[in-house]
């Protein structure tokens, strides 16, 4: 949070009330107030994980490899271009075994792939870089064993400089797969209501253990206006900021399986409205979310409009509410964040089939990735929109509205007809009218396009708690 306040304050307040400069969000970020201050006593190469920070680190497989990247950090700036190269270093295995009375055996080298060869460029005037580090399942080790890949640096022609080291723990365990079923195949939006675990995306599975859902909705951040600033901002409600406070415990695990997780963003009963922004006012806040979700290592936003009043239309940031305003807002957004995902519920003005088809030059089909309906119904591809960013199936699990995923909207609908998403709305363990079974069996029909049977819920999670319970005996 402090890196949002920080970087936001200034920037949303210029985007509200000044007219004429424009914003940019795609600069580097001054991060040293975070960056750890020099320590002498600190390798002169130290190496962490980026995507956990740690120098040690627990290796989970999914569909049989691991993937992540090494960060190398010098003590001071390199003055001149330097090549460093990533290698395994089996006498610091033993050092550590020695350090912390283990007996972890090392991985095969065959195993072990480093990005570039393991050739790590640092830059003149730069003080980090990082490689990519990739490990391939052992085919033949028994479960419960444990091995260690420690990593280290070496600088060429210099083989005293005091280099620091990072490792990598694999305990065998059964194989976890991941939510990829096919380049060609619909995919699953799942969309978590009223404060209900994400981690119960896990427990979706087919019985041959592929998740069935490919991104996971966090309903609902809110717009809201900001009276002592007098702008648009993001309000968070309690349950969605304890998960992205403890992204690591509850979103992590679900990115790690190939998920991705968007945050949702809902009107709430003030002037601020995701359809009602003007051109500067969209472009303030469509800052504030990409300054969100890069802070919260979030894939990107799924708006839905509701629940907005009638704006103060002398007030700079906002507008009459119109199909161009919130087509507007997905520009600005994916300007703001264009590796990400923008994402609408076509519901309100926020309607993909009402929207401009063109902004200032750039079609509708590079500032928007995925429009899904309204329970019931099916989004339509319009201007140079595939049917592969549309969802053709909307269902909500908790009322049981909305029809079913059964075999014939799985296969005719949704595979032949070339429809790139489904989604489903508020699953809900602890629901008995529909029970969690019945919600499971709404979509039942999937097992015709993925060749293989949607599996009964085995497992679920309680609210803030990231234990997997057995279902339906710990309810």
């Amino acid at each position: 949070m402090n890196y949002i306040v920080s970087g936001l304050c200034a920037l949303l307040l210029a985007a509200t009330v000044g007219c004429a400069d424009d914003i940019v969000v795609d600069v580097p970020i001054d991060d040293s107030a975070y960056v750890e201050p020099e320590d002498p006593s600190q390798p002169a190469i130290r190496l962490q994980d980026v995507q956990t920070g740690k120098t040690d680190n627990d290796v989970q497989f999914i569909d049989g490899v691991y993937n992540t990247s090494v960060r190398v950090s010098l003590r001071e700036k390199a003055e001149e271009a330097t090549t460093l190269n990533a290698k395994v270093d089996f006498d610091y295995l033993a050092a550590y075994n020695a350090e912390h009375g283990t007996d972890y055996a090392s991985f095969p080298e065959e195993l072990i792939e480093f990005g570039n060869d393991g050739r790590v460029v640092i830059e003149a005037g730069a003080d980090r870089a990082s490689f990519d580090l990739q490990l391939s399942a052992h085919p033949t080790a028994a479960l419960g064993e444990t091995f260690a890949v420690p990593v280290t640096i070496a600088v060429p022609g210099a083989a005293d400089v005091d280099a620091g080291h990072c490792i990598y723990l694999i305990t065998v365990e059964p194989a976890l797969r991941s939510c990829f079923k096919g380049d060609d195949l619909p995919r699953g939006m799942l969309i978590f209501d009223g404060g209900v675990n994400p981690l119960n995306a896990l427990g979706w599975q087919l019985e041959d253990g592929r998740l069935i859902f490919d991104a996971v909705v966090l309903f609902a951040a809110n717009i809201n206006h900001h009276a002592s600033e007098d702008r648009p901002y993001i309000q968070l409600n309690s349950s969605i900021k304890f998960l992205l406070d403890n992204h690591d415990t509850y979103l992590k695990p679900l990115q790690d399986r190939g998920m991705k997780v968007l945050l949702g963003m809902l009107g709430n009963h003030d002037q601020a409205g995701l359809a009602q922004l003007s051109v500067q006012g969209a472009r303030g806040f469509a800052a504030e979310v990409a300054h969100y979700c890069k802070a919260y290592d979030l894939d990107g936003v799924y708006y839905d409009d509701e629940y907005s009043q009638r704006p103060d239309l002398t007030h700079p940031a906002y507008t009459t509410p119109s199909y161009a305003a919130a087509a507007r807002l997905c520009y600005e957004t994916k300007k703001a964040m264009p590796e990400k995902l923008v994402c609408i519920f076509s519901y309100g003005y926020m309607s993909s089939a009402a929207m401009p088809r063109e902004i200032e030059g750039e079609t509708i089909a590079q500032w928007l990735d995925i429009t899904t309906a309204n329970y019931g119904g099916m989004t339509s591809p319009v201007g140079d929109l595939t049917l592969k960013n549309c969802s053709g199936a909307s269902i909500e699990l908790a009322l049981g509205t909305g029809g079913d995923i059964d075999q014939y909207t799985a296969s005719t609908i949704l595979r032949d007809r070339g429809y790139g998403w489904f989604m489903c709305f508020a699953p809900d363990p602890y629901r008995t009218r529909p029970s969690y079974d019945a919600q499971f069996n709404r979509i039942s029909g999937l097992s015709t396009i993925y060749d293989s049977r949607v599996a009964p819920p085995s497992i679920f999670y309680k609210h803030q708690d990231p234990t997997p319970y057995r279902y339906p005996q710990d309810l």
